[in-house]
C-alpha cells in the first residue's frame, strides 16, 4: 500500500480522527476534574489566611500603643475589613476582570460559571468554618 491509498483511504482516516478526539475528550474531562478542585483551595487558603492574619492584626494593633479601647478597637476593625475584603475576594475580582477580558475562562464565553462556583465553594468554607467556631471553645 502506497503513501496515497493510505491517504485515500477514508476508514483508516476516520480510525485515527477518532483515536486523536478520544484522547483529547480524556484530558479534556481531566481538565474539567481539576479545574473543580482549584476553587476549593482557594477557599481554604482563604480561610488558612483570614486566621493567620488575625493572630497577626492582634500583635500590629498592640503594637500601636493606643490610649483608649476605643481607639484599639477602631484601628482592630479597619485593619480587619481591609483585609478580609482583599483576601477574600480577590480571586473573584481576577476572575470578573482579568480572566474574564482576557478570553481564558474554562466555561464558554464568559466567566460567570468560574464565579459562581468560586462564590459556592468561599460560602461553604466560610459556613464550615463558622459552626468550628461555634462548636469549640
Amino acid at each position: 500500500m502506497t503513501v496515497i491509498q493510505k491517504i485515500n483511504d477514508p476508514d483508516e482516516h476516520e480510525e485515527k480522527m477518532n483515536h486523536i478526539f478520544e484522547k483529547l475528550n480524556r484530558k479534556g474531562r481531566l481538565q474539567t476534574k481539576l479545574n473543580s478542585f482549584i476553587p476549593i483551595g482557594i477557599a481554604i487558603y482563604i480561610l488558612i489566611m483570614k486566621k493567620l492574619f488575625n493572630f497577626i492584626n492582634v500583635k500590629l494593633t498592640d503594637n500601636e500603643n493606643h490610649e483608649k479601647q476605643v481607639d484599639w478597637d477602631n484601628s482592630y476593625t479597619l485593619k480587619k475589613f481591609a483585609f478580609s475584603v482583599v483576601n477574600c475576594y480577590y480571586s473573584i475580582y481576577y476572575i470578573l476582570f482579568v480572566k474574564n477580558f482576557s478570553g481564558k475562562c474554562v466555561r464558554g464565553e464568559n466567566c460567570f460559571g468560574e464565579i459562581k462556583t468560586q462564590l459556592t465553594f468561599i460560602i461553604i468554607v466560610e459556613f464550615i468554618s463558622i459552626i468550628i467556631e461555634i462548636g469549640v471553645p
